[in-house]
């Protein structure tokens, strides 16, 4: 991005995920439905260790992801295929 050009997201589509709600599916299977809505990016709420006094806000790892939901691995997989969706 140039100096003066707008950001992508302040005219994207962002989709906000609560992954702990979501289909009560994985979201990489739903990538393709976000796909076809249009979406340019994904909100996702916390996913970071917590120990969920206030519905994991109260992250006390912001360099990990919340072991319930998955891994490092699992989230660098996820960018992945969201990018190659075109997310």
């Amino acid at each position: 991005m140039t100096l003066g050009e707008p950001a992508w997201w302040r005219n994207g589509v962002l989709y906000q995920v609560y992954p702990r709600s979501f289909a009560g599916d994985r979201l990489t299977g739903q990538l393709g439905y976000l796909e076809w809505l249009g979406v340019d990016g994904i909100w996702l709420n916390p996913i970071m260790p917590s120990p969920n006094a206030d519905g994991g806000y109260d992250v006390s790892d912001y360099l990990d992801v919340h072991p319930d939901l998955g891994s490092l691995a699992d989230l660098d997989a996820l960018v992945t295929a969201a990018s190659g969706c075109g997310i």
